[in-house]
């Protein structure tokens, strides 16, 4: 008998988010970019992009990466981002909600559907809390409860 590792399906992140949306000329956030592999991604599957990230210094990683054609970075706070009403047609917190400190995330919620267009996509994907990775982080750095509020 193979051991279940974890109730959920193993999917690739990436997969999830292409079979989610329709990248094709969307206007898309990336809120919490980190080095932009995501950004790139999008970018190459036809997406106009804008990687956010909370500091220039973190943004200098996704910014010395070669450009793929639709994309830019920004340096911006999830709970107040620094884009008009209904700029974009998708919003994506992809593992980045549950670093959004707990008592402002519903703030950064509110701003993600500000700046989404009428009918826009909210993604949101965070990583759960178990696993062997988890447990071997646990002692160092536990984010059982600010990945439990993200959920």
């Amino acid at each position: 008998m193979t051991p279940v590792m974890n109730r959920y399906p193993l999917r690739d992140s990436t997969d999830v988010v292409r079979e989610s949306l329709s990248l094709s000329d969307a206007r898309v956030l990336d809120v919490g970019c980190g080095d932009g592999a995501l950004v790139r991604l999008m970018a190459r599957e036809g997406a106009l992009v804008t990687g956010l990230e909370i500091s220039e210094s973190q943004l200098a990683r996704a910014r010395a990466q070669p450009a793929m054609g639709g994309e830019r970075y920004r340096v911006g706070r999830a709970e107040a981002l620094p884009f008009e009403a209904g700029d974009f047609d998708i919003v994506v917190f992809f593992n980045s909600l549950h670093h959004v400190p707990v008592e402002v995330q519903d703030k950064a919620l509110a701003e993600a559907a500000r700046v989404l267009e009428a009918g826009g996509r909210l993604l949101v994907l965070e990583p759960v809390a178990e696993g062997p990775l988890f447990e071997l982080m646990r002692p160092v750095d536990d984010e059982t409860e600010v990945r439990a509020a993200a959920i």
